[in-house]
Formats: C-alpha cells, structure tokens, sequence
C-alpha cells in the first residue's frame, strides 16, 4: 500500500510536470500512450484497496493539492 500511495503522488507530480512542458512541445504518440497506460494501471490498483486506505490517499492529495495552490497563488 505504500507503493501505491507512492505511485499516487508520483501520478499528481508527472501531471504537474506534463502540464507544465517548459518547450511547448507536445509529446510523442507513444509517450502519451505509456502515460495513459500507467495511469490507468494506478486507477486500477488504487480501485483494489480498501476504502478506507482510499479514503487516506484521497486526503493526503487533497492536501499536497491545496499546498500547490497556496504556493502558485504565491508566487503567480
């Protein structure tokens, strides 16, 4: 549960970085793909856990998302 947990914040950090290409270069067909794929693998796992260990994750990433908002509202 940890490595999911793990995975799930690695999940909102590389949306952070994709969305945030500092060259404006989309990326490639397969790489989009690999990133769908994965994704949806952390989808599944995540949909296998108990729901209260759901419940923690779900909370954790709202936290570190209102933590990333407070700090762009900051600085932007």
């Amino acid at each position: 549960m940890k490595t999911l947990a793990i995975a799930l914040i690695t999940l909102i950090t590389s949306s952070a970085a994709f969305a945030h290409d500092v060259d404006n270069n989309p990326p490639a067909p397969a790489t989009i793909s690999a990133w769908q794929a994965e994704q949806q693998a952390i989808k599944n796992d995540f949909a296998k856990l108990p729901a209260a260990e759901q419940q923690r994750i779900q909370k954790i990433n709202a936290y570190w998302d209102a933590q990333s908002l407070r700090e762009n509202q900051r600085t932007h």
